[in-house]
């Protein structure tokens, strides 16, 4: 299985040495954001402008990690699918959209979001439902145009909030082009690992490696290998699963050796 880490972590430095420190680091793919030194073309939950986003920038960016041997397996547009806020909400979809267009220039097939925050009222839950399905089917047959897939990543705070809300989702639309990122530490608590892997384990790409405490009033979430995740169960089943990639998340350019040692621990003996 490859380990990889996100881009993000090396995101103040330019691109080029963005993908040698990844390299340098141990890792040989990375999930990718367009967010480098003078490439400000991704912010969470929100859209912003791509008008700088030209095909002589993203052809930079997929030569600085081809010649860092970095592989490029995904890339990520958390956005706020399901806001509240038409005007918001347009430019959002129309902003992930432009980010599916663009894929096949950089790499990476699958472009991973989240749903948007779940209300807190009952009563609007499931017009936020409403409004996660009205984007998958205008964004869906543009992946299909371009070859590529959505991931979607459920977590507890989400309008797709566990991966039971995922399974529905695959079931009405299918997964030629729909596809989960799986990151556990999301929905522990809620569902267990193996409630996870039985309902969309044949959807599920690549998975995220952080960690979650459920100790108190809040989850807390830390660095993998730190936290309630039982990670060899968890390498487990993603192999069963026939999934390939890992990637950590939530550390950065100066913690992350002691959270990629434990992993690559688990892989060996997993």
């Amino acid at each position: 299985m490859k380990l990889g880490m996100m881009s993000s972590v090396f995101r103040r430095h330019a691109v080029e040495q963005a993908a040698v420190r990844l390299r340098e680091g141990g890792f040989t793919c990375t999930q990718l954001t367009p967010e480098f030194e003078g490439m400000p073309f991704c912010r969470y939950g929100s859209a912003v402008p791509l008008e700088g986003c030209t095909p002589d920038v993203l052809r930079r960016i997929r030569l600085a990690f081809e010649a860092a041997g970095v592989e490029i397996l995904s890339q990520g547009a958390y956005m706020e699918l399901t806001d509240p806020d038409p005007a918001q909400r347009r430019a959002n979809i129309d902003y992930f959209a432009a980010r599916l267009r663009m894929m096949n220039a950089v790499g990476g097939g699958v472009l991973v979001t989240e749903s948007g925050r779940r209300p807190d009222e009952p009563e609007q839950q499931g017009a936020a439902w409403d409004r996660l399905r009205s984007a998958l089917s205008e964004l869906l047959p543009i992946a299909a145009a371009e070859g590529v897939s959505i991931g979607l990543e459920p977590s507890r705070a989400q309008v797709l909030s566990d991966t039971a809300a995922a399974r529905l989702l695959l079931d009405e639309f299918g997964t030629e082009h729909l596809k989960v990122m799986i990151d556990p530490a999301n929905t522990l608590g809620r569902e267990s690992l193996d409630e996870m892997f039985e309902r969309v384990g044949f959807a599920i790409f690549q998975g995220h490696a952080k960690d979650v405490t459920l100790s108190g009033e809040k989850p807390v979430y830390p660095a993998a290998g730190q936290g309630d995740l039982d990670y060899p169960h968890y390498v487990s089943l993603l192999r069963r699963h026939g999934v390939e990639a890992l990637v950590i998340e939530y550390v950065t350019e100066e913690n992350f050796a002691p959270v990629r040692d434990f992993l690559l621990g688990v892989l060996a003996d997993n």
